[in-house]
């Protein structure tokens, strides 16, 4: 006896049969198909919002070429290099005068006041600025970026 050819759309419109007229729950159905719940879901939502034409095959071609802007060529085919000269070391950081200066250990903490504040990682071995705003109220600053203001009673980072 041969096998039972059957298209995708004629297996798509048995399931919605059976959804809907059948004794089965949608588990049971999804199991028999082999297919996931989530595909049983999505065959009714687009039946439900677009009729037959909905259970048919679609493309999983891109909807969009990201390349089109660039006429078709990828980014590393534009690219060009900086005619800006860079130089090779960068300057240390400077600070004003009445900033105290600090230099983040690796382990991406200060001492302030005899106890231990966390920073931040990304900021290891380098220096950061303290500016005493009110009384006991301290501004850190890494280069000309505020980072957070802490109190140093209770030793919290705030914004």
């Amino acid at each position: 006896m041969p096998w039972m050819e059957t298209s995708p759309m004629d297996s798509r419109t048995r399931f919605l049969a059976d959804d809907r007229l059948g004794p089965y729950s949608h588990t049971k159905l999804c199991a028999r198909d082999s297919i996931s719940r989530k595909t049983g879901y999505k065959w009714l939502t687009r039946y439900h919002q677009e009729g037959l034409p909905g259970l048919h095959d679609r493309s999983h071609a891109p909807r969009h070429c990201p390349h089109q802007a660039l006429d078709a060529r990828t980014p590393s085919q534009c690219y060009q290099p900086s005619t800006r000269p860079f130089p090779k070391k960068l300057p240390p950081l400077e600070y004003p005068g009445h900033f105290l200066v600090k230099r983040v250990t690796e382990a991406g903490t200060i001492r302030l006041k005899d106890k231990l504040l966390f920073l931040a990682n990304p900021l290891k071995l380098l220096h950061v600025g303290l500016e005493e705003t009110d009384d006991g109220i301290w501004a850190i600053h890494f280069a000309n970026v505020l980072l957070a203001k802490v109190d140093e009673r209770d030793m919290i980072l705030r914004e």
